[in-house]
């Protein structure tokens, strides 16, 4: 659309291993059937999602990070 501007962030990636991107949008026009049906703002629409996947991504990490100590843990009490 006219006025959204996406670029990829160098570098960076995120919890799966995609590239993370720069939004811009400036004097965006976006109809009716393409908004999300209850948002009404940036608090209550996109906001709310991200804040959601960035605990879930917390916790996704939080769990990898037992597992490897598990795994460590496991291997160092057991080898010969």
């Amino acid at each position: 659309m006219k006025g959204h501007i996406a670029k990829t962030i160098p570098n960076k990636v995120a919890g799966r291993v995609v590239g993370n991107g720069d939004i811009t949008f400036k004097d965006v026009f976006v109809p009716e059937k393409n908004r999300f049906a209850k948002a009404d703002s940036f608090e209550t629409g996109l906001n709310r999602v991200l804040m959601s996947s960035r605990l879930s991504l917390s916790w996704l990490m939080l769990g990898a990070m037992a597992g490897c100590f598990e795994s460590a843990y496991h291997y160092t009490m057991n080898r010969k």
